[in-house]
């Protein structure tokens, strides 16, 4: 079940974060609805490269981190906003 539409606290994006940190696309996609549009920043396109569908995200996912097997993610937040970034490598 999707937990998509709910409120996004800074603890959801915790704990998203910490999905992406173990690489559990399951989870991952538990907070996505199933037209989810992803946009990772390398692609193509000036903008990267987009994936439509819960499908097309999770295939995206899962070649991310079997090609970026040490990739990590941080977070910073601060009252009621957060934001994640991603580290490739050490």
């Amino acid at each position: 079940m999707s937990r998509a539409g709910g409120q996004i606290t800074v603890e959801t994006v915790a704990s998203i974060v910490d999905a992406f940190n173990r690489h559990d696309v399951d989870a991952i996609m538990g907070y996505c609805a199933d037209d989810v549009v992803w946009v990772m920043a390398r692609g193509p396109h000036p903008w990267g490269r987009k994936y439509e569908g819960a499908e097309a995200v999770r295939e995206a996912l899962v070649a991310r981190f079997e090609s970026i097997p040490d990739a990590r993610w941080g977070m910073a937040a601060t009252g009621s906003r957060a934001m994640s970034a991603c580290r490739n490598g050490r």
